[in-house]
């Protein structure tokens, strides 16, 4: 049975969940279903499923719903725009199935298919607006607003510098105004509480140098106290003035009545707080309550601590506390009529055209600038403009871009979860356990990567080592690596495009990063050995990755009793990896059979360089670095002939005396947990070669191990040779063996990390 089937069965479950306990039964095999029916609001279902109350009696019943297909509204070419569109959109169509228990059969950029249990609704288009109404209610409430623009705010900083001014953007219900008041009023109290800190900073100069013997330091902290006081005194005479200049330019309005009473005359500005609680307390109580969702991160968004911006921030609050506006219905994103006119054409146009979308704008809509907390490049040159700034955009797209919880930052990066509905949702979960303190903002299958992690000069990862590889080993290694090898799929936002992030090197940074215990940063800087690994994993070059990741594991030092536990994990790692992409392109595969045969190959040498390592061991005559030395130029040899690197193994077991047992007539290569794989796929190399030269190569025994019995393969120089031989003949390109043996060498290496210590 396939996922959607299961969807749809949950889906019918719920709409009959009094007879559902006869059939539910059917499909107690499915974890899946266990989601969707919490999906659809039935966890007493999933529960019944759980302890085995649903039977499967009835049998499971016909699928025979019926189909609605809507249209998607285009998304507009703007970068965080489109990214806001996007989220919105999958939050109504998730919405829609929730609430009529519908299913998402199929669905594109511009379409979506939609499953309905029962019967389809009577009047789409009345159902639609109906359903797009609660929808907006839900999604711009106190609540549903804390999980957008609040926490878009509190995740990163969004501008650079002191911060924005006031925000310019429709407003949707009562709830939407104050929890845009309540941004204001945070940052009313930061710009009072910076003006108070400056005038006791003045007085306290004040004191000093008044106690200060010395002329010369009295004379240099009267200059601070001066300064500290006149940026005090400005501030709140720019404040005052400010306001008044509103007050006169909008004289009837409610927003300046209540200024006149709040700051008339010769009031002190730090009682600006307390004397608007005391004109109107519930409202001011709520803006209050509004303001606690918004963060430090989000405190610092507006530049309240210039006296030119402040008396626009307060205004701006009391004007939307006290309802001084003008509501915005935003329109359905989904209809079911394709959306085909109304839009920019093609070629030079003198019109006045949204930014973002394309949308033909008139003088009956309301329009606004583009700005910064919006979009990403605000600041652009229209057409037959003389100079860049703010452009012209369309209400839904400013209102929109609003809702979008993930921001573009110069330290953050949005990425797309894709793929199969539950392996998203467990990818979510994943994620959102980090948000609040690690990743950023998150929002349904968007989610903003903050760049936590910089070098020793303070530059950030993205800038050191590229936005693309950093977001590959901060995902692979936030992640449980499974959801990669589930078909999760991600794509990462980079100017403007998207990229899709290749699974198989999410997979692998994932896996070996964590055997190898490498992390993003370490020792006080950027981890050079990961991120080297990351572009290696990137490129397919799954064995250069690993030696770096191994390097790392050897510069930072390991206890060498941890070691066995590590090299089960790289074992199983690589094992994965191998599972991986054989399920992938054909490409893939090719690099799957080429990845088999070099472990395959390196193992069979393995056996001999171990028949070496126990020698030296014996070698009296030797110092312990010596033995390491000879061991390192036998395996720099791995990719030399086979005659070459035997010679130099049997090198190993001469001695002062003479060349007693010079030589060896056969060595084993020992089956270890370990090692598991490449014991698997050195006896698959001995097989293969004996297929093409008719000689009995594998010969495979047993023998006790510390009172265990184990497996092993009895080999001989000559079968070194054969399998050898063989390889030629799959890699006939002299550049590609040459690459193939190389390989063999750094993979050799893995097998004996502490020579890499030095």
């Amino acid at each position: 049975m396939t996922r959607l089937e299961v969807k749809k069965y949950a889906a019918l479950a719920a709409v009959r969940s009094g007879e559902a306990l006869h059939w539910l039964g059917c499909l107690k095999g499915d974890p899946s279903v266990l989601e969707w029916l919490v999906h659809y609001g039935f966890p007493q279902l999933a529960r019944a499923l759980n302890r085995g109350s649903a039977s499967c009696s009835q049998g499971l019943p016909q699928l025979e719903g019926k189909h609605l297909l809507l249209y998607k509204h285009p998304l507009p070419g703007e970068t965080q725009a489109r990214l806001a569109y996007e989220y919105v959109l999958a939050e109504f169509v998730r919405f829609l199935e929730q609430g009529d228990r519908a299913v998402v059969e199929s669905e594109s950029a511009g379409h979506v298919v939609l499953w309905f249990p029962l019967e389809a609704p009577s009047d789409p288009g009345l159902w639609l607006e109906e359903r797009w109404r609660a929808f907006l209610e839900e999604l711009t409430s106190a609540q549903g607003f804390r999980r957008t623009f609040v926490l878009a705010l509190n995740s990163a900083k969004l501008a650079g510098g002191a911060g924005f001014s006031t925000l310019e953007t429709p407003i949707f219900n009562h709830s939407h105004a104050l929890s845009i008041a309540g941004l204001y009023w945070l940052a009313m109290r930061k710009g009072l509480e910076v003006n108070r800190r400056d005038l006791e900073e003045a007085n306290i100069l004040a004191k000093k140098a008044l106690e200060e013997s010395d002329a010369k330091n009295a004379s240099k902290l009267r200059e601070e106290e001066a300064k500290k006081r006149e940026k005090a005194l400005s501030f709140q005479e720019q404040v005052r003035s400010g306001v008044e200049r509103l007050i006169k330019n909008y004289p009837n309005s409610r927003t300046a009545q209540t200024f006149r009473v709040v700051l008339g005359g010769s009031v002190d500005l730090q009682t600006l707080p307390d004397r608007l609680r005391a004109r109107n307390p519930q409202i001011y109580y709520e803006v209050e309550q509004a303001a606690r969702g918004y963060g430090p991160t989000a405190r610092e968004q507006l530049n309240s601590a210039r006296g030119d911006i402040f008396p626009k921030i307060i205004w701006e609050m009391v004007r939307l506390a006290e309802g001084e506006y003008e509501l915005y219905t935003l329109t359905p994103l989904l209809s079911t009529n394709a959306f085909v006119s109304g839009f920019r054409p093609a070629g030079d146009s003198h019109g006045r055209f949204c930014y973002s979308c394309g949308k033909v704008l008139d003088r009956n809509n309301p329009t606004f600038k583009s700005r910064r907390l919006l979009f990403e490049a605000p600041e652009q040159r229209a057409q037959s403009a003389g100079s860049s700034g703010p452009v012209e955009v369309c209400a839904v797209c400013a209102g929109l871009s609003l809702l979008g919880p993930v921001k573009l930052t110069a330290e953050t990066q949005v990425v797309r979860l894709g793929g199969w509905a539950d392996v998203r949702e467990e990818a979510r979960r994943a994620l959102e356990r980090q948000v609040l303190n690690e990743l950023g903002a998150s929002a349904g299958d968007y989610i903003g990567l903050r760049a936590t992690e910089s070098d020793s000069q303070r530059r950030p990862a993205p800038e050191v080592w590229g936005r693309k590889h950093y977001a590959l080993a901060k995902l692979a290694l936030t992640l449980p690596p499974e959801v990669f090898q589930r078909g999760l799929e991600v794509y990462l936002y980079n100017k403007g495009s998207e990229v899709r992030l290749s699974p198989s090197t999410l997979f692998a940074t994932a896996v070996f990063s964590r055997a190898y215990r490498q992390e993003i940063r370490l020792r006080d800087d950027l981890n050079r050995r990961l991120g080297r690994a990351v572009r290696y994993f990137d490129r397919g070059r799954w064995l250069f990755g690993e030696y770096e990741l191994l390097l790392g594991l050897a510069e930072g030092g390991f206890d060498t009793n941890e070691l066995p536990a590590i090299q089960r994990e790289v074992e199983e790692a690589r094992g994965s990896l191998m599972e991986v992409l054989m399920k992938g392109d054909e490409q893939a595969k090719k690099e799957a059979q080429k990845q088999r045969h070099i472990v395959g190959y390196a193992s069979l040498l393995y056996a001999f360089t171990e028949e070496a390592r126990r020698a030296l061991q014996k070698r009296s005559d030797l110092k312990l670095e010596d033995r390491d030395r000879e061991l390192k130029k036998l395996i720099q040899l791995a990719d030399a002939e086979p005659a070459l690197f035997l010679n130099r193994a049997s090198a190993a077991r001469a001695t002062p005396e003479g060349t007693e047992g010079y030589g060896y007539d056969e060595v084993r290569l020992y089956w270890d947990e370990r090692h598991q794989y490449g014991y698997r796929w050195a006896k698959e190399l001995l097989e293969e070669a004996d297929q093409k030269f008719g000689q009995s190569l594998s010969r495979e025994g047993q023998a006790e191990i510390e009172g265990r019995p184990t497996r092993f393969l009895s080999l001989r120089p000559e079968d070194l040779s054969a399998v050898y031989a063989w390889l030629i003949t799959q890699y006939p390109s002299p550049a590609d063996w040459r690459g193939f043996l190389y390989q063999v060498k750094l993979f050799l290496f893995t097998r004996y990390p502490r020579l890499l210590q030095d």
